[in-house]
């Protein structure tokens, strides 16, 4: 089974979280000069509405794609995990056995501590 890995970076997705940000204050900004046009000026309500849901859209879009490349890396990480377990079984499962073994012992292991 073929992998293919993403080149997604920490830096990269905040890059993006950072751009997604600006990009939304600058619509909030745009909504608030739209509302105060329309509350002066009663001419073209009608074409501010529709500039707003296209643009509401266009946000939506890159909302979906962000979440979409969300999904694609975590899947790409999941299958990375997949590989390795199978290359190395015996060693995950000691190190499965392990964080079992000291999650019960943190949490008290069912035994009653009164």
């Amino acid at each position: 089974m073929a992998t293919t890995k993403t080149n997604t970076s920490p830096k990269t997705d905040e890059t993006a979280d950072a751009e997604l940000r600006r990009e939304l204050d600058a619509l909030r900004d745009m909504v608030s000069e739209l509302l105060e046009e329309f509350r002066g000026d009663r001419e073209g309500p009608a074409q501010q509405v529709e500039q707003l849901k296209a643009q509401l859209e266009n946000y939506q879009g890159k909302a979906e794609q962000k979440l979409h490349d969300a999904y694609d890396a975590g899947a790409a990480r999941l299958d990375d995990v997949g590989e390795l377990i199978r290359r190395n079984p015996l060693t995950s499962l000691a190190l499965a056995f392990g964080a079992g073994y000291l999650l019960s012992r943190l949490l008290g292991g069912g035994k009653d501590r009164s």
